[in-house]
Formats: C-alpha cells, structure tokens, sequence
C-alpha cells in the first residue's frame, strides 16, 4: 500500500527507489508502507518538469526511457534534447567553450550556475544558502564542502 508524505526534517543520503534522486526537506513523495521505502519524488511522479524546456510531464519520469540533457537534465523527449544541444551550440562552434560544470576540470560535480540554472537552493546536508543550482538538486548533489566531508575528505 502507498500513501503521499511529506519529507518533513533533512535526512542526508535518503533516496527515492524509483529515480534514485535524493529527496529534500518538503518534497512531497509516494511512500510504500509495505517495503518501507520511497517509490516516487518530484522528479519522478507524474506532473514532473522537463529540466530542458521547462514543460509539465504528466507521465511517471522513467531512466529508461525518458531522454537525460548535455548537462544531465531530465528531458521530456528526445526532441527537446536535441532543441537545447542546438540552441547551446552555434553551427559554426559544435560545443566548444560550453560549460557544464562549475569547477571543469575540478573535483566538484556542480553544475555551473546560468540565468536558466541559478544558485539559488539551500544544501541539503547543511542547509548554506544559494549553494545548489537547480541541476545539482536534480542529481541529489550537496554543497563541495558536505561532499567532501562524506567522501572522507577527498
């Protein structure tokens, strides 16, 4: 049996089964009683945004089939993808110069912030202000310092 909750307090390394996105303080996600576990977060349930265009899906969100963008967006659709690689990319420049990562070449797997990706969420593991981007929250990331301090100091 499933029921709606609430994620009411942070709890650090909690993960959705279906997705496997890391589920934050006030995400409202589907709860299996019976297996004891997460079976559905925001970015999976039906009514889950594109990350690529913004659009509202309103189907379940599936690794399997739904499409993953240049930066490691969820996307609606294979043509969507498609619309935003050649919206970053000028014909004349396939991609070079693009940056998807706040420190490339680094050890940090943030994502860089931009006018569609701003640094606007709180850490979930510490909860510092403007330290994730939309994209990181997708990808169930946490601020350098908290990855650093789970990852044995790396």
């Amino acid at each position: 049996m499933t029921a709606t909750i609430t994620v009411d307090r942070p709890h650090p390394g909690l993960a959705c089964s279906w997705c496997g996105n890391r589920v934050q303080q006030g995400d409202e996600c589907e709860w299996d009683e019976g297996a004891d576990r997460i079976t559905g977060c925001p970015c999976c349930l039906p009514g889950w945004i594109c990350e690529v265009c913004d659009h509202k899906v309103e189907e379940r969100f599936n690794p399997v089939h739904h499409p993953v963008g240049p930066g490691g967006e969820r996307a609606c659709s294979d043509d969507c993808v498609t619309e935003a690689h050649e919206d970053a990319c000028r014909w004349d420049d396939p991609c070079e110069g693009v940056i998807h990562f706040a420190d490339p070449g680094g050890v940090s797997a943030l994502r860089a912030a931009s006018e569609s990706n701003p640094r606007d969420l709180p850490c979930p593991g510490c909860g510092r202000e403007n330290a994730l981007t939309r994209l990181d929250r997708a990808h169930g990331y946490q601020c350098d310092t908290c990855a650093r301090r789970d990852e044995g100091g790396f």
